[in-house]
């Protein structure tokens, strides 16, 4: 008996499935992890490539010689879809999971900035049209929305 026992003591082929046993965990971990932060990386760019987007649209169809700059509502509706959903229409899925959320929202500010001018010892006062988009979206984790491309 004493002999079996000190068999199984000095038997190493079972070591390496032990071992891949306690590394496991952490290789999935580090796994879903690197998976996570790349697709939080890839919805933050998609959201900053449509808020580009919106913004230069904005740009083109505001009119400059206006005193105050204005964008109609149906501006406006084309440069939410835009952001949202990439397309004008807006009959698409959302870009991010996170936009059809009712706590997404979007806030387009145009506006007039006037910049003074001193070359040639003239003072030119000129106002110049600017236009800011500004988002806030949730985020989802482990979500299966998540993972559609």
């Amino acid at each position: 008996m004493f002999n079996l026992s000190n068999k199984l003591w000095r038997n190493r082929r079972g070591n390496v499935t032990v071992e891949f046993a306690f590394f496991l965990p952490f290789l999935l971990l580090i796994l879903v992890g690197g998976l996570e932060i790349g697709n939080a990386i890839r919805q933050a760019a998609l959201i900053e490539k449509n808020l580009r987007a919106g913004t230069l649209y904005a740009a083109r169809i505001l009119n400059p010689d206006a005193n105050a700059p204005a964008l109609s509502a149906t501006a406006r509706a084309t440069i939410q879809n835009l952001v949202r959903t990439g397309g004008q229409s807006g009959l698409d899925q959302p870009v991010v999971p996170g936009w059809a959320d009712a706590a997404a929202s979007l806030v387009i500010d145009a506006s007039l900035v006037h910049v003074f001018s001193a070359a040639n010892a003239t003072a030119i006062d000129v106002a110049v049209p600017v236009v800011r988009l500004t988002a806030a979206v949730p985020t989802y984790r482990c979500c299966r929305d998540c993972w559609r491309m």
